[in-house]
């Protein structure tokens, strides 16, 4: 049952879904690129979380201004058809750029993705 049919205050429905959140967060890249099970992905999710939070953060802060900012914007260009193209553009633009960006993050543990060098003066 939906802790908002139990009338659960929604700092106690956001901690609940944040704990539920966490441990799974890198289900589908552990599962994809590591060829885990799903209980291994578990662990191995929990793991990578308590290496790199940040990552997570950044992750969380980053697709809620995303999907926000469309939400906000279609409403005010589009007033009377905001809700479709919001699921549109979230569907087509914002979420598989926050599947790949989920996925970059857990492949940079491994260190194979490489940083554009540095321009700086030529010896």
């Amino acid at each position: 049952m939906p802790l908002v049919a139990l009338e659960a205050p929604y700092l106690v429905s956001a901690l609940v879904f944040l704990l539920i959140y966490l441990p799974v967060f890198y289900i589908g890249p552990a599962v994809v690129i590591d060829d885990l099970k799903p209980a291994q992905a578990v662990r191995s999710s929990i793991a990578h979380i308590k290496m790199y939070p940040v990552r997570v953060v950044k992750w969380t802060a980053g697709g809620l201004a995303l999907l926000f900012a469309t939400a906000y914007a279609s409403h005010f260009l589009f007033p009377a058809y905001f809700q479709w193209i919001t699921i549109l553009i979230n569907s087509f633009l914002i979420i598989p750029f926050l599947l790949v960006y989920q996925a970059h993050n857990y492949i940079e543990k491994y260190g194979i993705l490489k940083r554009p060098a540095k321009r700086g003066r030529m010896r």
